[in-house]
C-alpha cells in the first residue's frame, strides 16, 4: 500500500530545466568550455558539483565557484519573471493530500534554493518534508536523499513513490528501493529510461494522472 509520494523538483514540479540547462550552458561557454544545452540536458537530475567536473574535466574550487556564480546569477535574472508550476501541479499535490497521502520532495539541490523555488511557487506548506542535499550526502543516482526522505516521513520504501523526470530519478529509486513514476518531458528520453532496468511503474504526461496510477498501483 502506498503511504508516500516523494517528488524531484526541477523539471517534475517546477518548470526550470530549459532555464537550468541555458543558463548552465553559457556559464560554461564563458568559462572557455563547449557545452550545449542537450548535454546539459543528459546530466538532469545530477547535483550541480557532479556537473561542473564532468564538463570542465578537473576539479578546481574556484573555477567551479565562479562557473556557479554564474550560472545563479543567470537563473535568478531570468526567473523573475516565470510561471514556475507546471500545469495542474498544485491541484494534484491538493488531491494527493486530501487522498491522505503524505508528501515530499527529495532533490539534490542545495537547501537554499529548494525551499525558494517551492516557497516562491506557493507549494511549500503542502509537502511533510522537503529532503535536499546535506553535508555528507552524495546526491543522486545515490539514494541518500530519498532514504532520509523516507525515514523522516516515518514510512518504508515499499510504501512510497518517487515520481521524476529523468533516468538519475529512476536509478535513484531503484537504489532505494521504491517504486518510480516516469513524467515524460521532452528532455526525457523515455525509450533510455524503460530500457535502462531501473525499473518504472508508470509513465505519465501528466502529473495530473498520479491519482490514477496510485489507485492501480500495488
Amino acid at each position: 500500500m502506498v503511504r508516500a509520494v516523494l517528488f524531484d523538483m526541477d523539471g517534475t514540479l517546477i518548470d526550470t530545466m530549459d532555464l537550468i540547462a541555458e543558463c548552465w550552458s553559457q556559464a560554461l561557454k564563458a568559462h572557455g568550455y563547449s557545452v550545449s544545452k542537450e548535454d546539459i540536458y543528459r546530466a538532469a537530475g545530477l547535483p550541480a558539483v557532479t556537473i561542473m567536473k564532468m564538463y570542465t574535466g578537473v576539479e578546481d574550487p574556484e573555477l567551479h565557484s565562479s562557473i556557479r556564480s554564474y550560472a545563479n546569477k543567470c537563473f535568478e535574472e531570468r526567473l523573475k519573471s516565470k510561471d514556475l508550476l507546471f500545469p495542474r501541479v498544485k491541484e494534484t499535490l491538493l488531491e494527493l493530500k486530501k487522498n491522505g497521502l503524505l508528501l515530499g520532495v527529495a532533490t539534490s539541490s542545495s537547501c537554499k534554493r529548494a525551499r525558494a523555488l517551492l516557497a516562491q511557487a506557493g507549494v511549500a506548506e503542502l509537502f511533510d518534508v522537503v529532503q535536499c542535499l546535506e553535508e555528507g550526502m552524495s546526491g543522486k543516482p545515490e539514494p541518500d536523499v530519498l532514504v532520509a526522505a523516507i525515514k523522516k516521513l516515518g514510512v518504508s520504501p515499499r510504501e512510497a513513490i518517487y515520481v521524476g523526470d529523468s533516468l538519475v530519478d529512476c536509478i535513484a529509486a531503484s537504489n532505494a528501493g521504491v517504486k518510480f513514476v516516469l513524467v515524460a518531458r521532452s528532455w526525457s528520453s523515455t525509450s533510455s529510461i524503460l530500457g535502462s532496468g531501473c525499473g518504472v511503474l508508470a509513465v505519465i504526461e501528466d502529473v495530473a494522472e498520479l491519482p490514477r496510477v496510485l489507485k492501480q498501483a500495488p
